[in-house]
């Protein structure tokens, strides 16, 4: 009887091929009658395929996924303006500790990276004998990635500890030096994907997930800057040693803090914001041009210790606008990111003055009010100026509404200004379980403050 096994058509084609002979077998699968689909080749086993190692790519070059695998060994360059193509089905192993670099960051030349997976027809970038470093992209250098699967990588490097690593120029106008298409980061040592120094995503960038990534509490799916959050991609990054996007810092053009619009989407998953006590979210930067942040509905913002959202002016004027757009049912949360969250944990909002036309709606601040390191002008029975609300100056109007503060280890809102404006954010917001007032009394512009002092409102 004829074993159905022997006679399957890829099996018998794989018994023919001679020993020792590396070759390839294109699989097709059926998606249904006469509807054949192209697969990627099969690889007999043993290949030695081609290493990549010490010369920098200086022309361009196509990776075809017959010659592979394609080792990488050490530091491999792409510059001098030269292109390297993977092509589709292409399988490039990363030894230990490898990195390919597209760019140069000491000569300021470009290179260019594509590569072009097809949906059923996937790159991989997988590891060899150990755990490789890095895909390191410096602008003006790019790199397109379509259909591609980054595998076991993330070892530190002198650029960062990701998979992905991603350098702007650090200066205005932004640089987009990646587009993803379909993109998938597995097993990172440390981060899934590292973008900093005034980078951001291509705007048609999609479908990248990340899981699996990082060994320690403080590795993060995505570890961006302030601008290179505007822009993410929609895609998963749930599975990870800690499932937050980490939001650090922006310094472009030697300034710190947002000058260009960013808008934070909901992924599915919180922002962090801030591994240090200065490291927090500044919109806007002195001298710098203006900025406006965005926050969707359903989003939720975490503080590390001793950070906060602050909006900043200069002597021209308001340079950073904030604009929280929380629905009743998705409101935008800014919350504590310790484990066991209390009063104090983080500053809050601040508020410099003059004001911008900011707009807060439907917004959640809790467990702020931490120490502020500021002295303001405000009648208080409490000698202290924290708050989670701090308004630096009279702003134009009620702008923040339908929103709540609560677990404030200060006062609510603190309303710092001198004149004779008393714009009460009590009347369509809701304060409750502060230490010290709901809101705080303006100091009127002919007079001091009342002596004893007014007692404290508190919720």
């Amino acid at each position: 009887m004829t074993n159905a096994l022997n006679t399957h058509p890829l099996r018998v084609l794989r018994r023919a091929i001679p020993a020792g002979v590396a070759a390839l077998i294109t699989l097709t699968a059926c998606s249904g009658e006469d509807t054949p689909v192209q697969g990627c080749p099969i690889r007999v086993a043993g290949a030695p395929g081609i290493t990549h190692q010490g010369i920098p790519i200086t022309q361009d070059t196509t990776w075809r996924a017959e010659d592979g695998p394609h080792h990488v060994v050490g530091t491999l360059a792409v510059n001098n303006g030269a292109t390297l193509t993977v092509e589709a089905c292409a399988e490039v192993v990363m030894e230990a500790d490898a990195q390919l670099h597209i760019g140069d960051p000491g000569h300021g030349e470009d290179g260019h990276l594509i590569v072009a997976g097809e949906a059923d027809r996937k790159v991989s970038f997988k590891a060899g004998q150990g755990p490789w470093a890095a895909l390191v992209v410096f602008a003006p250098g790019d790199a397109e990635l379509s259909h591609v699967d980054f595998e076991g990588g993330g070892v530190p490097t002198d650029f960062g500890a990701a998979s992905i690593i991603v350098l702007g120029e650090g200066t205005l106008p932004l640089s987009r030096p990646l587009k993803v298409d379909t993109v998938s980061i597995k097993d990172s040592a440390t981060h899934g994907l590292w973008m900093a120094n005034s980078a951001r995503f291509d705007p048609d960038s999609k479908d990248l997930v990340i899981t699996n990534a990082g060994q320690a509490a403080d590795h993060f799916p995505l570890l961006v800057t302030g601008h290179a959050a505007h822009g993410l991609p929609k895609g998963r990054y749930t599975g990870n040693a800690n499932d937050e996007i980490l939001l650090v810092e922006d310094n472009t053009d030697g300034r710190n803090g947002l000058q260009a619009d960013v808008t934070l989407r909901d992924l599915g998953v919180p922002y962090r914001v801030g591994r240090l006590a200065d490291e927090g979210l500044r919109v806007g930067a002195n001298g710098g041009l203006p900025a406006t942040l965005t926050i969707e509905a359903g989003v939720e913002l975490r503080f590390s210790p001793g950070t906060s959202l602050r909006t900043v002016s200069d002597a021209d004027g308001p340079r950073g606008r904030l604009e929280i757009q929380g629905t009743p049912t998705e409101p935008v949360v800014l919350t504590s990111a310790s484990s066991t969250r209390s009063r104090g944990d983080w500053v809050g909002l601040y508020f410099e003055s003059p004001m911008a036309d900011h707009q807060v709606t439907n917004a959640l601040v809790e467990y702020a009010g931490g120490w502020c390191s500021c002295s303001l002008a405000s009648c208080s029975p409490l000698d202290t100026y924290d708050a989670a609300v701090i308004l630096d100056g009279e702003p134009q109007g009620i702008f923040i509404t339908n929103s709540t503060v609560r677990e404030s280890a200060g006062h609510g809102f603190l309303r710092s200004w001198n004149d004779h404006a008393d714009l009460d954010f009590l009347a369509n917001n809701t304060v409750e379980g502060v230490t010290g007032c709901a809101q705080t009394q303006p100091v009127r512009s002919t007079e001091v403050c009342p002596d004893p002092a007014y007692a404290c409102n508190q919720n």
